[in-house]
């Protein structure tokens, strides 16, 4: 069983080592995002809350989980033919 679920992992890590650029450049923007919106909050002297801080969280889940997504069809479904990936990198980095 071990053996089987290692394999998972290193099956499921070297599947997405080609957007792992498009990834990681989201993941920042979004950190980013939280950053900017924090010292907004401290400017307009608002409260910081725990349900905010998680929307990044779920904001985060989503976008990487939407990028996924978007490369799986672009090599199953469209063997390539368009840009997919770069496409929704592009939408949810915004």
């Amino acid at each position: 069983m071990r053996q089987w679920i290692e394999g998972l992992i290193v099956s499921s890590v070297a599947l997405l080592i080609p957007i792992k650029a498009v990834i990681i450049t989201v993941g920042i923007v979004v950190f980013a995002d939280l950053f900017t919106g924090i010292l907004a909050a401290i400017k307009r002297k608002e409260k910081i809350t725990s349900a905010g801080l998680s929307r990044t969280v779920a904001k985060m889940a989503v976008y990487q989980t939407v990028i996924i997504t978007g490369y799986l069809i672009q090599v199953n479904l469209i063997a390539n033919m368009l840009p997919l990936v770069n496409i929704v990198g592009i939408v949810t980095g915004k």
